[in-house]
C-alpha cells in the first residue's frame, strides 16, 4: 500500500538534493498565510504575520518552546489580534524552518530571531515566550541591555521556563 502524499509536501529530486536542510515551500498546517523570511545568508525561517484591524499596541512576537511550531499558538493568535499585530515563527529546526546541520545553541536562536525581527523591520515589539523562548527571549533581553540589539521591548510575557540561566541545566548543544 503506498500512502498519498499531498502535492504541496514534494520537492522535486534536484531541489531536494539542493535543500536538504529545508522544508517544502509550502505546508497545509496552519490556517494563516505562511511566510518566509531568509535570515542570516540562507536560513529560512517560516512565520505567520496576522494583522489586526486597528492596532493599539506594539506588535507581539511569539517566541516557541522546543519541539514546537507555530500552529501550537493559533488560538492564542485568534485573542490577541483584536488590537495588535501577531507574528509567530517556527525557530530553526522545529516546525517547517530549515533544519541546518549544526548545533542549535542558545546564540544562535537569539541570532536568528533577532535577524528575523530586523528581517521585519520591527523597532518596538512585545516578546511572549514559551519553554526555550524564554531563554532565548532573555538573550534577546540582554543583548537590549549591552547596547547590541537596538530593538525596544515593551512588554515580556514569560511561559513555562527556566529565566535563570544558571538554572536551565542547557546541554552541550544548547550552550
Amino acid at each position: 500500500m503506498v500512502a498519498s502524499v499531498h502535492p504541496a509536501l514534494v520537492l522535486e529530486p534536484a531541489a531536494l538534493a539542493a535543500r536538504s536542510c529545508r522544508r517544502p515551500v509550502r505546508v497545509p498546517a496552519t490556517k494563516y498565510e505562511q511566510r518566509d523570511a531568509t535570515v542570516l545568508g540562507d536560513l529560512r525561517l517560516r512565520y505567520i504575520d496576522v494583522r489586526p484591524d486597528t492596532e493599539r499596541g506594539p506588535p507581539v512576537v511569539l517566541l516557541h518552546g522546543i519541539a514546537s511550531r507555530l500552529e501550537e499558538y493559533e488560538q492564542l493568535v485568534d485573542g490577541l489580534r483584536a488590537g495588535r499585530r501577531v507574528i509567530a515563527m517556527d525557530l530553526p529546526g522545529n516546525g517547517y524552518s530549515d533544519k541546518p546541520d549544526q548545533p542549535y545553541t542558545l546564540a544562535l536562536q537569539a541570532d536568528l530571531a533577532a535577524a528575523f525581527v530586523a528581517e521585519l523591520g520591527l523597532t518596538t515589539l512585545a516578546l511572549l515566550t514559551h519553554d526555550v523562548g524564554d531563554t532565548v527571549g532573555g538573550e534577546l533581553l540582554a543583548r537590549r541591555q549591552e547596547g547590541t540589539w537596538p530593538v525596544e521591548v515593551a512588554r515580556r510575557v514569560i511561559t513555562n521556563g527556566s529565566i535563570y540561566i544558571e538554572q536551565a541545566h542547557l546541554t552541550n548543544g544548547q550552550q
